[in-house]
């Protein structure tokens, strides 16, 4: 009869293995307890966060350069360093004017986006290149391009592009007022709230933004350009109809 005897030396390696995976996992499970305990370990080095990623400007003409500014917060324990910013299409622009973020503070980055013949509804992206951790967000902003021919749903904008033409030489504190007429083609009260106005180059100059069924009214807006440049801003407002549809209307200022 034959006597089964337990080889003692595989089964101590096995031992030594099973043993050792076990201090192993223990270990990497302590890290990730630590991790998620200590918020300063989350946060290590420099990130990048945004409030809203994404800005809508809704309703746009065409052949319009529409703007709007997103600010860029490093929230973590180290100076974050932007190198670039790459827009994903030709009709969109980003340009970089503060690289550096201290910690707790926040840079403006001012996307335009030119409508041009880009009908109907579009989405356009910008990434951000930095030497910050963890997700790095991207900059979208949509809008939905109407075509002269198409009327309009809600509102009848004139003119679609209000322009300012000036001379280098012209100046003025007080800013130049340009007006525009909006009609309302519905039967109910549409109310216009501004979301997106970029002070103080363009400022409201009334509040009651009210505009009844089947009426026109003229609003007037104040223009405040550097002097002697051009420039490109837009307004976006909010629309009070069940979908919530936002209108952007792009102000030019042409130096003659």
């Amino acid at each position: 009869m034959r006597t089964f005897r337990p080889n003692t030396a595989v089964a101590g390696t096995q031992s030594r293995h099973l043993t050792t995976a076990i201090i192993l996992s223990l270990f990497i499970l302590s890290e990730i307890t630590i991790s998620l305990a200590d918020p300063r370990q989350r946060t290590s080095g420099p990130r990048i966060s945004v409030r809203d990623e994404v800005f809508d400007f809704g309703l746009l003409p065409p052949e319009a350069l529409a703007t709007h500014t997103f600010w860029l917060k490093n929230t973590g324990t180290a100076r974050a360093e932007i190198s670039r910013l790459a827009t994903n299409c030709g009709c969109t622009q980003a340009p970089l004017t503060d690289s550096l973020v201290p910690v707790g503070d926040s840079v403006p980055v001012q996307i335009m986006f030119g409508s041009r013949t880009n009908y109907g509804q579009v989405e356009k992206f910008t990434r951000i290149f930095s030497n910050a951790v963890g997700r790095v967000p991207a900059l979208s902003i949509t809008a939905k391009v109407l075509p002269d021919s198409v009327p309009p749903g809600l509102l009848a904008v004139t003119p679609k592009i209000p322009t300012l033409e000036l001379s280098p030489e012209e100046r003025s504190e007080a800013g130049w007022e340009v007006r525009v007429t909006i009609k309302n083609t519905t039967g109910v009260v549409i109310n216009l709230k501004p979301i997106d106005v970029p002070e103080p180059f363009v400022t409201l100059a009334e509040d009651d933004l009210a505009i009844g069924p089947k009426e026109t009214r003229h609003i007037a807006f104040r223009l405040r350009p550097d002097p002697g440049k051009a420039m490109n801003r837009s307004v976006t407002f909010e629309l009070s109809d069940a979908a919530k549809t936002h209108l952007t209307i792009p102000f030019a200022v042409a130096v003659k």
